[in-house]
C-alpha cells in the first residue's frame, strides 16, 4: 500500500548535498509516493519514497514522517523546522560533511498527507549501501568482539570523525546511543543517525529537545538523583555533557561492550565517587562498593580485564581520563581528542629500537637482541621467524652478523638493521697439541777461551785446573804482585816490566 505526499513548502534543503548523492529535489508542488512504514520512532514513522513526481529515484530515499502530536510537546513543527534548518546552515559552511554524515535529512517540506498537514524530512537510505544496527546486542557482541582489534579502531575512529565535526559547528545530538548508530561491518563505516531534536549552539543557552535515551551513553550529570525530582534534566545537557555520550561510543565500538560495565551503576555518585578514588581505569576494587553486582558482569571483568589493560597507550589514556573527570565534562576528552589519539593509532608501524648487548662475544657465545615498535601487530626477525610486537630473545652466534627487524600491522609495514655483533675466533688448543714439535738443533760445542798472555804471566797457571783453589789463589797473587809493582814504577819507573 502506498501513500501520497504533496509538497507544499520546502523549509530547510541542502542543495550540496543532493547534487553529489544524485538525489532527488522535491519541490513546492511535489508529489512523493511513499511505500509503507519501514519503521517507527518516538517521533514519527519512516517510509522509502518510491516515487517524485513520477520519477523512480536513481537512489534509494527515505522520508520521515512526524507526529504532530509528539511534536506539540517540544514546540511543534515550527521548533523541528528551525533546529534543521539551523543545522544544515551550519554544515553547509563545511563542504566536506557531505561524505561524511550521510543521514542528516538533506530537505525538510511542510506537505499535505492524505489531506492532514505534515512534516516530513528527506533523507539518504543507507540500507542499500550495507549498514544495519550496531553490533552490541547480546547475540551479536561477543561475536564484535572477535574481530581483529584494528577493525573495531577503524570503526570508532569514523564515529569519532562525524562527532568531531558536529562539535566543529557547535552542534549538539542529545541522543547519541548505540540506537542511533549505524554501521557497516564489510566497509568499516558507521553513520549516526536521528539529528531531529539537537541543537546548534550559538548563545551558549541552546539545548537538545530532549536528552534521547536513559541508558549508559547518557551522561550521567544529566541524570536525577533517582529519588526525588526529574529523572532527566535537559538543561545540565552541554556540549561538555555530550562529551560522555561521544566517549562512550567510541569506546564501545573499540572494546565491543560500554567501558562503565564494571561499575554498581552509571550515576553521578558513583562516577565521582569512581574518579576520586585510588583506581584508575579499568582498574577497582572487586570487593568495594562500585563494583558491579551483576553476576555476568562480574565474570566479564574477570575475563576482559587483561585485554583492558593492553589496549594501545593512546587509547587507554583518553579512556583513563572520561572516567578520572567524573561528572566534569570540560576534563573530558572531546570528540576531537578521540579522533588525534585513534588517528595516532592508523598510522603506519614503526620499528622504535633495536638493542644487542654484548657487541662483541666470543664465537659460541650468546647474544640477547631486544625490539620495540609503535602500532605493530607483530614482527618479522630474518633468520629467527614471528616474533611479538616487543619483545627479546637470547642467540647463540658462530659469525659477526646484525639482526634486521620488520615491523607488520594492518597499515603498513617498516624495517631496521640493528647494531652489529662482533664475533672473536680463538684458536684450537686441541689442535695445536697434536702438531708435531719441530727437531731442536744440535749446537756446536762451546770452544774455550784463549788463554790470556801477560809479560812474564800466563792465566791460567799451567797444571791448574780452572776451578781449583789454586786457581783462585792464583789470581789474587796476581793481584798482589800487580800492586807491588806498580807502586815499584813511581819509585824507579825504569824498571817497570809494564813500560816500552
Amino acid at each position: 500500500m502506498t501513500r501520497e505526499l504533496r509538497v507544499d513548502a520546502v523549509e530547510a534543503f541542502s542543495r550540496d548535498f543532493a547534487q553529489l548523492h544524485g538525489l532527488p529535489v522535491p519541490l513546492a508542488g511535489s508529489h512523493c509516493l511513499l511505500n509503507d512504514a519501514r519503521s517507527s520512532g518516538a517521533f514519527g514513522s519512516v517510509h522509502q519514497v518510491a516515487r517524485v513526481d513520477g520519477i523512480v529515484p536513481s537512489r534509494a530515499v527515505l522520508a520521515k514522517i512526524y507526529d504532530d502530536s509528539v511534536l506539540a510537546g517540544v514546540g511543534g513543527r515550527t521548533e523541528i523546522a528551525n533546529r534543521q534548518r539551523q543545522l544544515l546552515a551550519a554544515l553547509d559552511g563545511h563542504p566536506g560533511w557531505v561524505d561524511i554524515l550521510l543521514a542528516v535529512p538533506f530537505c525538510l517540506v511542510e506537505g499535505d498527507l492524505d489531506g492532514s498537514p505534515v512534516l516530513a524530512a528527506f533523507m539518504l537510505d543507507l540500507a542499500p549501501m550495507g549498514f544495519g544496527e550496531s553490533p552490541f546486542d547480546r547475540d551479536t557482541a561477543n561475536q564484535y568482539r572477535r574481530r581483529p582489534p584494528h577493525e573495531r579502531i577503524d570503526l570508532a575512529f569514523r564515529l569519532a570523525k562525524q562527532c568531531a565535526l558536529l562539535e566543529q559547528v557547535g552542534f549538539v545530538h542529545g541522543d547519541l546511543n548505540p540506537e542511533n548508530v549505524l554501521a557497516d561491518l564489510a566497509a568499516l563505516d558507521v553513520q549516526l543517525i536521528d539529528f531531529d531534536t539537537g541543537a546548534v549552539i550559538r548563545r551558549g543557552d541552546e539545548r537538545p529537545l530532549c536528552p534521547g535515551k536513559a541508558d549508559a551513553c547518557l551522561p550521567p550529570e544529566v541524570k536525577g538523583s533517582g529519588n526525588v525530582g526529574p529523572l532527566v534534566d535537559v538543561s545540565r545537557y552541554t556540549p561538555a555533557a555530550e562529551r560522555w555520550a561521544v566517549g562512550s561510543l567510541v569506546v564501545s565500538f573499540i572494546l565491543g561492550i560500554h567501558p562503565a560495565f564494571f561499575l554498581r551503576a552509571i550515576s553521578r555518585t558513583v562516577l565521582d565517587a569512581y574518579a576520586n578514588g585510588p583506581f584508575s581505569w579499568p582498574e577497582i576494587d572487586a570487593d568495594g562498593p562500585l563494583f558491579t553486582r551483576l553476576v555476568p558482569n562480574r565474570l566479564a571483568y574477570g575475563a576482559m580485564r587483561a585485554d583492558l589493560l593492553a589496549l594501545p597507550a593512546a587509547a587507554l589514556e583518553l579512556v583513563r581520563r572520561l572516567f578520572a573527570a567524573g561528572t566534569d565534562g570540560e576534563l573530558r576528552p572531546s570528540a576531537a581528542d578521540w579522533v588525534a589519539g585513534l588517528g595516532s593509532l592508523r598510522e603506519p608501524p614503526h620499528v622504535d629500537r633495536v638493542l644487542a648487548e654484548p657487541l662483541v662475544i666470543l664465537a659460541g657465545d650468546a647474544v640477547t637482541f631486544s625490539w620495540a615498535t609503535t602500532n605493530a601487530s607483530h614482527v618479522m626477525i630474518r633468520g629467527v621467524g614471528r616474533c611479538p610486537a616487543v619483545g627479546s630473545l637470547q642467540r647463540v652466534v658462530s659469525d659477526t652478523t646484525t639482526f634486521e627487524v620488520q615491523a607488520l600491522g594492518p597499515y603498513g609495514a617498516h624495517s631496521v638493521v640493528g647494531p652489529r655483533v662482533f664475533v672473536i675466533h680463538l684458536p684450537d688448543l686441541e689442535a695445536i697439541r697434536l702438531v708435531p714439535s719441530p727437531p731442536l738443533l744440535s749446537l756446536p760445542e762451546p770452544k774455550p777461551p784463549p788463554e790470556l798472555r801477560l809479560p812474564g804471566l800466563r792465566w791460567p797457571a799451567p797444571g791448574v785446573p780452572p776451578g781449583w783453589p789454586g786457581h783462585m789463589s792464583l789470581g789474587m797473587n796476581v793481584g798482589s804482585s800487580a800492586r807491588r809493582r806498580r807502586s815499584r814504577v813511581r819509585d824507579e819507573p825504569s824498571r817497570c816490566p809494564f813500560s816500552g
